[in-house]
């Protein structure tokens, strides 16, 4: 009895030890000691007849980061960067009704996103807390401002929900010590190289690029309830591109990512077998046919079933809210806006059937790797400080719960402890099926139904798309004109009951809804673990527009998907229409012998 009451006791001395350790470090750090004394000072300030702030958080951002890229062997880009961004959250009123969630069309930009705020990368204390007390004069008179609009706009509007504006959370403390990591950069340079020369192969191409990134995010945060966390974040993600132009003149674009955590992970031999595959398949699509339109069953095989599902279901599982405006036109304009892009969330489906009956969706920040593969969404606190944990969201084809913020919806009015980078965001997103059925199972049901539909053929996709350019292009789709950009699949096959395949170009996806996950007919057996930026819903992408915040942009989460192949019933594939850039008048130098 005695041993086990002193090693309890131990126990107990190491685990305070431990935590004065992480306080201690927490309290030294010259950013969060200037971020915690100006804090004590701000709570206090007020415009004459005005409100106090009632909430207030800092967080300050330390990117140390390597980017290297090369086209066709040569080096085209090497930098080392580092920098400081300062955020700055200051809220008039209270929970239930501040200057949040609010975009006034005459106002200035801002809408209550905090612009980030670039700041010294020297720890001196001084100059640290002199910009925090500018940032925070900045966002204190801009939320006064707000405050008084949004109050003179609802006094002549009727809602019917009473959502508060921001959700009451526990106060949370949180404390990593920044990773230490060294990078090769001369390394970096001749893999990307090394992997760019690949595309010599093919002088038809229109432009390559193999691009290597690595980035060392340490993440101090404060707010004024209490919550304090520092938190440490290593990734490293490649992406190589290629573009070129079908016989046809359609465009052509391939993509590849890899995303890791340590450079040291990434193999030269490796990359360049991934360019080599790029390379085949854009010569392969170059000669290909197309198919005016098909509107029938197809399978989204392997990678592509993880693809279309984070593409077209998982932003729909986050919890989003249109602001409101002071122009009742914009405001019906907007959400209209927002259920026609797609862009809007389930969360008025809770309760109700969203996939098959066997279908299970699991997100988990908790889990590291599925299957020996690692996963790249794992964290302990989201952004907001709160903690990280396992959320069943469909439960046997039943929506539960959709992920959310501090910014409460009606049927989401508390935290998920998935807030990252501009809105809440999935982590570790596990699909799972009590029923499931092999790839020859799979097939044999795709070519039934598409027998009973009057096809020779099923369409299988092997792969949908998905590339870091795609959040820019649909960023600007939307600024554009509002629309919905057109899924470009990769991979589209015809594929007939003897066995063999006849790969298509230029199809895209077009009329697939949410609905659509719902009527599913068969999942397979074999998960596929895939890695992507998420790119968040509309509403969540306008107030990023106004607060000018474009540092979120580079800030985006990475999401792990762990998806089977996907049987739809009903899909609509139809050729892209032009008008395209006609393809250049003389061929490319390499196919000219002389080299003229």
């Amino acid at each position: 009895m005695e041993r086990i009451v002193n090693r309890t006791a131990c126990l107990l001395l190491l685990l305070c030890t431990v935590a004065l350790t992480c306080r201690g470090a927490a309290a030294d750090d010259v950013p969060m000691k200037a971020m915690r004394d100006e804090m004590a000072r701000s709570l206090g300030m007020q415009l004459t007849g005005l409100a106090k702030p009632y909430f207030l958080s800092y967080r300050i951002q330390e990117t140390k980061g390597v980017s290297v890229s090369a086209s066709l062997g040569s080096l085209v880009t090497s930098q080392d960067t580092r920098m400081r961004f300062l955020h700055v959250e200051l809220r008039v009123g209270d929970y239930k009704l501040d200057n949040t969630n609010f975009l006034s069309l005459g106002a200035r930009p801002g809408g209550g996103l905090s612009a980030g705020h670039q700041i010294a990368i020297d720890d001196d204390y001084n100059e640290i807390r002199r910009e925090i007390w500018l940032a925070t004069d900045v966002e204190y008179k801009k939320a006064v401002e707000q405050l008084a609009a949004k109050q003179a706009a609802l006094q002549n509007q009727t809602h019917g929900d009473d959502v508060p504006d921001f959700s009451r959370e526990q106060p949370n403390k949180y404390f990593e010590k920044p990773k230490l990591s060294s990078v090769d950069t001369s390394a970096l340079e001749a893999a990307a190289r090394q992997a760019s020369a690949v595309f010599r192969q093919m002088p038809e191409l229109q432009s390559s690029r193999v691009s290597i990134n690595v980035q060392n995010v340490y993440t101090r945060y404060l707010n004024s309830e209490g919550t304090e966390y520092t938190k440490a974040n290593v990734l490293t993600w490649v992406e190589i591109t290629a573009t070129a132009q079908a016989e046809d003149g359609l465009p052509l674009e391939d993509a590849e990512q890899i995303f890791v955590n340590s450079p040291s992970e990434l193999s030269a031999t490796k990359l360049a077998a991934r360019a080599q595959q790029t390379v085949a398949r854009l010569q392969k699509l170059r000669t290909t046919g197309s198919f005016d339109r098909y509107n029938g069953p197809a399978l989204f095989e392997g990678q592509a079933g993880a693809e279309i599902f984070a593409q077209l279901f998982a932003p729909a599982l986050v919890a989003s809210r249109n602001p409101v405006t002071d122009n009742p036109r914009a405001q019906a304009f907007l959400e209209q806006m927002t259920a026609r892009s797609g862009g809007g969330t389930l969360s008025d489906r809770i309760g109700g059937r969203v996939l098959p009956d066997s279908a299970n969706v699991v997100d988990n920040p908790e889990l590291d790797s599925f299957q020996d593969q690692r996963l790249m969404g794992t964290y302990s606190v989201d952004d907001d400080g709160v903690p990280g944990r396992a959320k069943g969201v469909v439960e046997s084809g039943i929506l539960k719960s959709v992920l959310a913020s501090r910014t409460p919806i009606a049927g989401a009015t508390q935290s998920t402890g998935s807030h990252r980078g501009i809105s809440a965001a999935p982590s570790n997103l596990i699909f799972t099926a009590s029923t499931s059925a092999s790839d020859q199972q799979l097939r044999r049901m795709l070519l039934e139904r598409a027998k009973a539909r009057g096809y020779e053929y099923g369409v299988v996709v092997r792969r949908a798309g998905g590339a870091t350019s795609e959040f820019f292009q649909m960023a600007m789709s939307m600024m554009q004109g509002g629309a919905t950009p057109g899924n470009n699949m990769l991979e589209v096959y015809k594929v007939y009951a003897d066995g063999h395949e006849e790969l298509m170009h230029g199809e895209q996806l077009s009329s697939m809804t949410l609905a659509s996950f719902k009527d599913i007919v068969a999942v397979g057996d074999k998960p596929v673990v895939y890695n992507s930026i998420f790119i968040p819903g509309l509403a969540s992408m306008m107030m990023l527009g106004m607060s000018g915040d474009l540092s979120a942009v580079t800030n985006m989460p990475i999401v792990s998907y762990v998806v089977p192949s996907l049987l739809f019933d009903e899909v609509t594939l139809k050729k892209a229409s032009g008008p395209f850039p006609k393809a250049p008048v003389s061929n490319p130098p390499a196919l000219n012998s002389n080299g003229s």
